[in-house]
């Protein structure tokens, strides 16, 4: 029976099953020898190895998806047997999250009695406000825990994540090149966002279901993360910033960076220029709206850290370059005097550093 290795996990093959199941046909040196696909063998060591990398991610997997809030990975040891939980990552959203969901709700159509084709998203863009279009900005803790197949202990790691994502709100560059037949052809869709993580917190779960204090919390500052490229899931693409940004990208060929160049012409110089736009008109943006709502949960150099200290290589020099134009005008920097308050850069009054 083919469909039996997928008889796992409470899917029975005959109700509905609320998840995805993904089996990978690897094959043992025996199986390999025998294959008219592939001959070459898949070690247990090397399995190992993906599921040491899917654990390494598997809390910032999460943070860009729209429908997929837990991600699992059992093992089953012989045939016949109960699999048994090696981890699982969880994501949920904290109190005062805004407006979750809107960017979903808006491009199905849902809620406005609308149709989740793209053709009707390109309708209702092209009749929409810009300056309505949807924002969320979401304060998400995912914890990742490990089972009983796993040799790591019972330790809970909790990390604490800001995110804010939009839709073209207030780019209207961006989204007329959406709607141009390029675009339409292409299904451009000026979604984008950041992600920062605000801290770190390791503790034993027997620990965390007392609801006890964490063993080690380290905040923004003392654990900064490698920002990366997204398309919704994690790119390879390293971006010289101390946050994520994700976009709705046009990729490279190999999928493993966004497509960028000067040196282009037609769909080529097109997908460039979308990338562009993209960093600018609706990251950026992003980025600072995180800014603004981090100021309230960060403080001194642990706010600091989310900011750029030196202008990334292109493409990402561009998301750099508009969101300190952007952050001019905004109350970012932090003035003590008085009882304290919130500036913008074009209206505060700068001390000689000198001695």
């Amino acid at each position: 029976d083919q469909f039996a290795p997928y008889l796992l996990c409470g899917c029975d093959m005959v109700s509905p099953y609320n998840g995805t199941l993904f089996r990978f046909p690897l094959r043992n040196k025996h199986t390999a020898s025998r294959s008219q696909l592939r001959k070459e063998e898949y070690s247990e060591e090397a399995m190992r190895g993906l599921f040491d990398s899917l654990h390494d991610e598997a809390c910032e997997l999460l943070l860009f998806l729209k429908n997929v809030r837990t991600v699992k990975a059992f093992v089953r040891r012989e045939a016949g047997a109960e699999p048994e939980l090696l981890f699982q990552a969880e994501r949920s959203t904290a109190p005062g999250t805004r407006n979750e969901g809107a960017i979903a709700n808006y491009i199905s159509g849902r809620g406005g009695g609308g149709t989740a084709s793209v053709d009707a998203f390109y309708e209702r863009l092209e009749k929409a406000d810009v300056r309505q279009l949807p924002l969320e900005a979401m304060r998400l803790t995912v914890h990742l825990r490990h089972g009983p197949a796993s040799p790591r202990g019972d330790e809970v790691r909790e990390e604490d994540w800001l995110v804010c994502s939009a839709l073209g709100r207030g780019a209207r560059r961006i989204c007329e090149m959406c709607l141009k037949p390029e675009g339409r052809r292409l299904k451009l869709m000026p979604w984008g966002g950041t992600a920062a993580r605000l801290s770190v917190s390791k503790r034993p779960s027997s620990t965390a279901d007392a609801g006890e204090a964490a063993v080690a919390t380290e905040s923004a500052g003392s654990t900064p993360i490698a920002g990366r490229a997204y398309c919704f899931l994690p790119l390879p693409s390293a971006t010289g910033l101390p946050v994520h940004s994700n976009g709705y990208f046009e990729l490279s060929a190999n999928r493993r960076d966004i497509w960028h160049g000067d040196d282009m012409v037609g769909v080529g110089q097109l997908r460039s220029e979308w990338n562009i736009a993209l960093l600018q008109d609706v990251a950026a943006p992003c980025y600072v709206e995180l800014l603004l709502y981090a100021r309230s949960l960060l403080h001194g150099p642990a706010f600091y850290a989310l900011w750029p200290s030196s202008k990334p290589a292109e493409p990402w020099g561009s998301l750099v370059a508009a969101m300190y134009r952007l952050v001019l005008d905004q109350p970012l920097l932090r003035c003590e005097a008085d009882g304290g308050s919130w500036l913008s850069a074009r209206s505060a009054i700068f001390a000689d550093g000198g001695g």
